[in-house]
């Protein structure tokens, strides 16, 4: 059974700016929310956190000196999935 959406005067849908918004978990800390018109999540007062050029070079640098996937992700603070679409997207084989 899905959860009924509610609407929210202090969230707004960002993509289509709905106030039919439910709770939709977690990321890091902050509450995330999912449109019920749009069905679009997003995080309110600002974007999710991305990492920068700089990061993805030394993930891509420690992956290649021969560390896993998952330990380049341990010590970044990325998932594993992520450190592998950075290695794909260089050119590199993970």
């Amino acid at each position: 059974m899905a959860r009924a959406r509610v609407y929210r005067h202090d969230v707004r849908c960002p993509g289509c700016g709905s106030n039919w918004m439910r709770k939709d978990g977690f990321s890091g800390s902050r509450q995330a929310y999912r449109c019920g018109d749009c069905r679009r999540r997003h995080l309110p007062g600002g974007a999710y956190l991305r990492p920068g050029p700089e990061v993805k070079e030394r993930g891509i640098d420690l992956y290649l000196e021969g560390n896993s996937l998952s330990a380049v992700g341990r010590i970044l603070g990325y998932s594993a999935a992520a450190v592998q679409g950075w290695v794909k997207k260089r050119g590199g084989k993970p």
